[in-house]
């Protein structure tokens, strides 16, 4: 009975290590694991993307003494560690100690309720699975997708193909 018990015991802690297979052998049965969903269905219907015309610039500045806030793009963070920016490349202000040019923006098209859960994870899902980097940054709106310029292209057709339209 203790033989027994021990077995069962290895075997649970095979399963849960991932040894599913293993186990599956051992105890006379094959078992094939399953594969994660490689599709992802849009949760929000109707849900359109606008490419932002221009160049974007993330940074980070001494201070925020050099930036136009009434620029048309401008989103700040601030901590206690760092004052970061982000915008239009050909606006980086004079006090920039860091900077990481060549972004393309995505918006999402409209005013989000807040009551909407997943926007971005869902968006964020379809890109990392082309290995596709992205800086999101939300406002009391909407949510932004910053890519690099490099493969903005090909995020856009990822992001068409898995069903968001894009403007």
């Amino acid at each position: 009975m203790l033989i027994a018990r021990s077995l069962l015991t290895i075997i649970n802690l095979l399963l849960l290590l991932g040894g599913g297979l293993i186990v599956g052998v051992l105890c006379g049965r094959a078992y094939k694991r399953r594969r994660m969903q490689t599709k992802v269905t849009p949760k929000h219907k109707g849900l359109t993307l606008e490419a932002l015309a221009g160049n974007f610039t993330v940074c980070k500045v001494t201070d925020y003494s050099g930036v136009n806030l009434s620029d048309k793009y401008c989103f700040i963070g601030k901590t206690g560690e760092e004052n970061s920016l982000v915008c239009e490349t050909s606006r980086v202000p004079a006090n920039t100690t860091e900077r990481e040019d060549d972004w393309r923006a995505l918006r999402v098209a409209g005013k989000l309720d807040f009551a909407l859960v997943g926007i971005l994870a869902e968006l964020s899902t379809v890109l990392a699975r082309r290995n596709i980097g992205i800086f999101a940054v939300s406002t009391y709106n909407t949510d932004y997708i910053f890519l690099k310029n490099a493969r903005f292209e090909e995020a856009v057709s990822a992001l068409e193909k898995a069903g968001y339209p894009v403007k």
